[in-house]
């Protein structure tokens, strides 16, 4: 009988599996898939996520510094630009949709979900190992290219008030990224032994976590 083994990533997905598929049913998500979603909600959310973008960027940055060879550190430097130029530019025209200016993105507070997340990736860039780093970052790229992809396979499909949001996370460059990503954690895992495959789980876990975490915030409205 013939096997084939799992990406290493796909098996640390794999270990966190209830917590990553609860993503995909959290009423937050669905309400963004039929449009049924609050805009004051959506509003909240885009200027959370607007905030937590700003620190994710200081983490690229930090583990660019922190990266083994000169393409991953020329990688990450890039994604932080990517972040802080395309992403970001994105929310900002969303909000503005939604009578939401840049001075106020600019100037948001963190709610303390965002800053806990935040906190545990620069954490994470100061005292981690780069395997540690790599899988704290990963959720936040794959999650969203999961959850695009899966509510635009639904057979209902998604109502076009919150398609653009949608659409923004399955485009080829999104993609792309979450690739390279999830192709350097698993060269860093199978290189290591079984205590860096135990650590990259861990922070892997956690960011997923706050992932839900994060939405459910969004959903509360606070």
């Amino acid at each position: 009988m013939v096997t084939t083994a799992l990406r290493p990533s796909l098996e640390i997905r794999d270990a966190v599996a209830d917590t990553w598929r609860a993503q995909f049913e959290h009423p937050f998500v669905l309400g963004l898939a039929d449009g049924s979603l609050p805009a004051e909600r959506f509003a909240f959310f885009l200027r959370q996520d607007y905030g937590y973008l700003r620190e994710y960027s200081r983490f690229l940055l930090l583990t660019a510094a922190r990266a083994t060879d000169l393409e991953a550190m020329r990688h990450f430097t890039d994604l932080a630009r990517i972040t802080l130029n395309v992403e970001m530019a994105t929310l900002r025209g969303l909000a503005a949709g939604l009578g939401v200016g840049a001075a106020e993105l600019d100037a948001v507070t963190l709610a303390p979900t965002a800053r806990a997340y935040t906190d545990f990736l620069v954490r994470t860039a100061y005292s981690g190992s780069f395997v540690e780093l790599v899988a704290a970052m990963l959720p936040c790229y794959w999650a969203y290219t999961d959850i695009g992809q899966h509510l635009l396979a639904r057979p209902e499909g998604v109502a076009d008030r919150y398609r653009p949001w949608i659409e923004s996370y399955v485009d080829p460059e999104m993609l792309a990224e979450a690739e390279w990503c999830r192709v350097l954690l698993d060269r860093l895992v199978s290189a290591g032994g079984d205590a860096d495959r135990a650590a990259a789980t861990a922070a892997f876990r956690i960011s997923t976590e706050y992932e839900l975490a994060f939405w459910e915030m969004a959903w509360r409205g606070r």
